[in-house]
């Protein structure tokens, strides 16, 4: 049967609800129409429910438009249908059905913010309506747009049960970890840990949190077990090194900074903290070595070639700012004013990397 005469029927159950809602013999005789059209289309499911609509005394609007959305939906016009489904929601705003429907044809004509709004309505009155993946997409776009506290609703549903999504349980103690809620965020790490017990990056990340609580003792156990299931992960080797330094267990530091060193060989940093363990420990022809190689990594070759002998090294992460932020001075006679130089690393790259016209000039204040 032509689909013409679907679209005809459809025009007509519309303005019968619209000019004929206090005439039931009017809209009565459209739904049966409509019955039978959908009938002879072998629709049969469909038909039963408007012939049902036909036989009520009372306009049931509700129902009607959000039939009539289906309908749209079934001819592809995808703009009529939302307009179905929006009239349905007036007269039956909390229906999780209506919802769903509006949410994927939002979905459909790409308004994302909708659509997202839809189902974060649907899935407050049917929490059932969608699976732990549909929570943690609805997660991710909710967290997009600054709404946390029901992007967090819908990640605790990703995370819930023996199920979860395990990217969702990082997202939600990120989440925690950023308000400062870190009890939350360690029940989250460990909810986790529950589910894959294996899981180096939720040991790290419990870890990082006992480090930022000063509970050295339980940092160390969660960044060893990282390393156990990782043996490349070497965020917790770098970890490591921080507790250590700051315990002056300098030996320890001494170790985990040469196994960072086998697994990323060109890492500035840890020369800087080689160098810091290697002075703590008397070791200070070393310490220099080191801080100098940190320098070297960075970018300032002539700290190693003019044998600068720096003992602590409190500048060489800045290389990278100053380097980009002063690049446009290079090559100029410019006048330099340092106040405070300590044991000059800064001055000497300020000569050597910026200072190198022949008219310029610096002036060290310490």
């Amino acid at each position: 049967m032509n689909s013409t005469y679907l679209a005809q029927a459809i025009t007509q159950c519309e303005q019968a609800i619209t000019t004929s809602a206090d005439n039931p013999e009017q809209w009565q005789a459209a739904f049966n129409n409509l019955g039978n059209l959908l009938q002879g289309r072998a629709e049969f499911d469909r038909a039963i429910v408007w012939h049902s609509l036909a036989l009520d005394h009372t306009l049931n609007l509700a129902e009607a438009y959000s039939q009539l959305g289906e309908l749209h939906l079934l001819e592809n016009d995808l703009t009529a249908a939302l307009g179905s489904f929006e009239h349905a929601l007036k007269y039956f705003p909390n229906c999780a059905r209506i919802y769903s429907a509006l949410a994927q044809i939002n979905g459909q004509l790409q308004r994302r913010d909708a659509e997202m709004e839809c189902w974060y309505q649907a899935i407050q009155i049917n929490p059932n309506l969608v699976n732990q993946q549909g929570y943690y997409k609805l997660a991710k776009a909710l967290e997009k747009k600054g709404k946390i506290t029901e992007a967090i609703a819908c990640y605790e549903q990703a995370t819930a049960g023996t199920q979860g999504i395990i990217a969702a349980f990082f997202d939600l103690g990120e989440i925690y970890q950023r308000q400062g809620k870190l009890e939350l965020a360690q029940a989250v790490y460990r909810r986790l840990l529950e589910v894959e017990p294996t899981a180096a990056k939720a040991h790290y990340k419990l870890g990082t949190i006992y480090l930022q609580q000063g509970a050295f003792v339980e940092a160390i156990a969660c960044f060893r077990l990282t390393i156990k299931y990782d043996p490349d992960f070497p965020w917790a080797y770098r970890d490591l090194v921080k507790i250590f330094l700051l315990t002056e267990k300098w030996d320890e530091a001494i170790s985990t900074c040469y196994a960072i060193i086998n697994l990323v060989e060109e890492y500035p940093w840890v020369y800087s903290q080689l160098g810091n363990a290697l002075r703590g420990k008397g070791k200070l022809a070393e310490a220099v070595t080191n801080f100098q190689k940190a320098c070297e990594h960075r970018g300032w070759d002539q700290c190693v070639s003019h044998n600068y002998f720096f003992s602590v090294d409190i500048f060489s992460y800045r290389i990278p700012v100053w380097s980009e932020l002063l690049k446009f001075f290079s090559e100029q006679p410019i006048n330099v004013l340092e106040v405070g130089c300590y044991q000059g690393m800064s001055s000497c790259w300020l000569v050597d990397q910026l200072l190198t016209h022949q008219a310029s000039h610096l002036t060290c204040i310490d």
